[in-house]
């Protein structure tokens, strides 16, 4: 899995400090692992949803 930028998550948890563990797991768990469709992906991250070439997560409830 490509993080698009792992620079734009610290900004967004530099102003909103409470997203700062949820992404920090997030981040961690995208990066090790070996995903190879969107059904594994959904098995990891049941949320995830694509929006045409994207892939969006629903990370901490949205909060």
């Amino acid at each position: 899995m490509r993080v698009i930028s792992r620079r734009s998550l610290r900004e967004f948890w530099e102003k909103h400090s409470t997203a700062k563990n949820s992404l920090l797991l997030w981040y961690d768990r995208i990066t090790k692992s070996s995903i190879e469709n969107f059904a594994q992906l959904r098995q990891l991250f049941p949320s995830a949803d694509l929006v045409g070439n994207f892939t969006v997560f629903n990370i901490s409830g949205n909060n």
